[in-house]
């Protein structure tokens, strides 16, 4: 296992991860992902994470329109380009789930490089630094939310991992 703070360095003294300029000493990192047609999204998306104190985050940037608009605003902006339309809104379909293989690739790039990611929808409203949850299991790789309002723990706490 390779150190996660030498990793770290040799990205940033790379030059080539523009997603290090945002992550913290210590390799946290907060992100999400957006196109132009979901700019509003992103803009509220960064004004909860700002309120909920969390200070290392950025909005990856799917087109230049959005990226020129973050920027602008001084919002932590980097560009990954991806097929979608800088207008268009669809779930589903070949450049919509293109766009999904871009994010997981640029997951992997960004856990390469020794960084502790949390990657978020553009349409969630944080009211709180989920940092403070994710402390609570610092032995756990992965954590993961979904949409789904049904529980399969009753208890409460983390969901059961099948087949781990």
């Amino acid at each position: 296992v390779a150190d996660a703070g030498a990793l770290r360095r040799s990205c940033r003294d790379a030059g080539s991860a523009p997603w290090m300029r945002y992550a913290s000493e210590d390799g946290r990192l907060m992100i999400a992902t957006a196109n132009h047609a979901y700019l509003d999204f992103a803009l509220s998306w960064v004004s909860r994470v700002r309120k909920a104190g969390v200070a290392n985050f950025a909005v990856v940037a799917m087109d230049d329109e959005i990226l020129r608009d973050l920027q602008a605003r001084g919002v932590p902006t980097f560009a990954m380009p991806t097929p979608l339309h800088a207008q268009e809104l669809s779930w589903g379909g070949e450049r919509f789930f293109a766009r999904g293989r871009q994010t997981v690739a640029l997951v992997r790039d960004i856990t390469a490089c020794g960084v502790d990611l949390l990657l978020s929808d553009v349409d969630v409203a944080w009211l709180r630094d989920p940092y403070e949850f994710v402390d609570r299991y610092p032995r756990v790789d992965v954590l993961v939310s979904t949409d789904s309002l049904e529980s399969l723990n009753a208890a409460g706490g983390l969901e059961p991992c099948r087949g781990a």
